[in-house]
Parts: C-alpha cells; structure tokens; sequence
C-alpha cells in the first residue's frame, strides 16, 4: 500500500488498533496516542485478572465504557486489543480503525521474542502479578499458548478483519504490513496534528 496522508484524511481523535497477536498493537498504540496527545487503554490491561482469570462479559463491557465515558477520555483516545465482547462499543465510537496486518512470519517471531524476554524477566503483566511461564510458552494447546493461539488462527483473523472492512462503513480503515509502514502512518499523523502539512 502508498504511504501517504490519503491514509489519513481527516485528524485522528479516536482510533481502534487491532491486529494478531505479535502484530505490535500495544506498542504502537502507544506511540500514536503519545503523537495525537490522547490516552490510550489496553484492553488486556481491563480483562486480564490476577491469577489468569478474565473479566465476565458484562464487566468487562461496563469497564470499557466507563474509560471511554470520562472526560478523561473526551478529546479522544487510542484503544489497542481485539476483543469481540466489547468490540463494538470501541468501534462504535472510533472514527478510524488501525489494522496492523505483518506476514505470519513476521508477527510469530515478534511474538517469541516477546514470550521469552517475559518469561526470563518474569515481567509481571497489567499490574496483575501475572507472569508468563515456560510450560505456558512451549504449550501446544492455543488455550495455554499465546503462540499456539496466534499460530492457529493467524488466518482465521485475516478473514475475519477482512469482512469487517466491508460491513464497518463509518469508519476510516488503514492497514499497516510493515515496520516500515507503521514508521511512515506515525510520521505522517504528527504531520497533521502538527498543523504542518493539510489531510485532503
């Protein structure tokens, strides 16, 4: 795909970023809320709970829209995660949807890199005291695995997002392939939050 700001006609205030898991979509939300001067909210951060349990589907709804309610989320927002029992009241309010598409290659590998360093550093995730073990890394059950879930339906989720484009209209939808790609999205949104150069 051409990079340009005809990815981006209008200023971003409310954007949905999903994509696989080992596509990047944490850390590059990051970085785009930090360009837009937005928050930005991890929906794992909301549904994981100590000990490796998820929230219920109603609270994890009432969580999510509480954040989106506050005024501290008013001016806009970057939400990051692909959970379908609160995808639409993300999608319902976003003005663009972010879809970080790597190849399959691409986002397993960032995805054990990802795995390793947590499981050697113990990282404590969310706040939760959750860590990633070894025995959860070299599983093969997806419901175990992050890397068996997102080697078995790498596939799967393309076909989905790929309808989805077709049946979410109202929105603006970018989809990024690439580091390179992502580098030119970021540059190119600064450009128009900065006032310096006019989106079409």
């Amino acid at each position: 795909m051409a990079l340009s700001l005809s990815i981006c006609p209008q200023p971003l205030r409310r954007v949905s970023v999903i994509g696989n898991s080992g596509a990047g979509k944490s850390t590059f939300a990051r970085k785009l809320a930090l360009k837009l001067d937005v928050p930005h909210l991890e929906l794992d951060a909301i549904n994981w709970q100590p000990g490796w349990t998820q929230l219920s589907r109603d609270d994890f709804r009432a969580a999510v829209s509480s954040h989106l309610e506050s005024t501290q989320y008013a001016a806009g927002w970057v939400v990051d995660g692909n959970y379908g029992k609160g995808q639409d009241l993300v999608w319902d309010a976003a003005d663009t949807i972010v879809w970080l598409d790597p190849p399959r290659y691409m986002s397993m590998l960032q995805l054990l890199w990802r795995c390793v360093v947590r499981t050697v550093t113990q990282q404590s995730l969310w706040g939760t005291g959750n860590v990633e073990t070894w025995s959860q890394l070299l599983s093969t059950d997806p419901t175990r695995s992050v890397l068996a879930y997102a080697w078995q339906n790498y596939h799967r989720h393309r076909r989905r997002v790929q309808e989805q484009m077709c049946e979410v209209t109202h929105v603006q939808w970018v989809t990024l392939h690439s580091r390179l790609d992502t580098a030119r999205f970021l540059e190119a949104v600064l450009a128009v939050a900065a006032g310096r150069v006019r989106s079409p």
